[in-house]
C-alpha cells in the first residue's frame, strides 16, 4: 500500500466518521435528547438574541468554509492555514457576542 492510498483511506475514514457523528447528533436532536429550543435566545427568556444568532451563523459558516478549503488541498499536504479574512470574521463575531453580553449586564 502506497502513502497516497493510505492518505486517501484516512481521508475517507475521517469523512465517514464525521458523517456518522453528524447523523448521530441529528438523530438526538430529532428525538429531543439534545435540546436546541431557542439556541439563539437570551438566557431566561424566549426573546431572540442577535448576538447569539450571528455567532452561531458565523461559526457554522467558518467551519463549512474551512472544511471545503481543507478538502480541496492535495493529499498529504496537511491542514491549510486559516485565511486571514475568515479568521477576522470569526474574531469579529466573537467580539460582538462578548461585547453584547457585557453591555447587557
Amino acid at each position: 500500500m502506497t502513502l497516497v492510498s493510505i492518505a486517501l483511506l484516512a481521508k475517507w475514514s475521517i469523512l465517514g466518521w464525521f458523517a456518522a457523528l453528524l447523523l448521530l447528533v441529528a438523530y438526538r436532536i430529532m428525538t429531543d435528547k439534545i435540546v436546541i429550543d431557542c439556541i439563539t435566545c437570551n438566557p431566561g427568556s424566549r426573546s431572540f438574541s442577535f448576538h447569539r444568532g450571528q455567532l452561531l451563523l458565523i461559526t457554522i459558516c467558518f467551519a463549512a468554509i474551512y472544511v471545503l478549503i481543507a478538502l480541496s488541498q492535495p493529499v498529504g499536504k496537511g491542514l491549510p492555514d486559516i485565511p486571514t479574512p475568515l479568521l477576522a470574521a470569526l474574531l469579529g463575531s466573537h467580539i460582538a457576542f462578548i461585547g453584547g453580553k457585557l453591555l447587557s449586564r
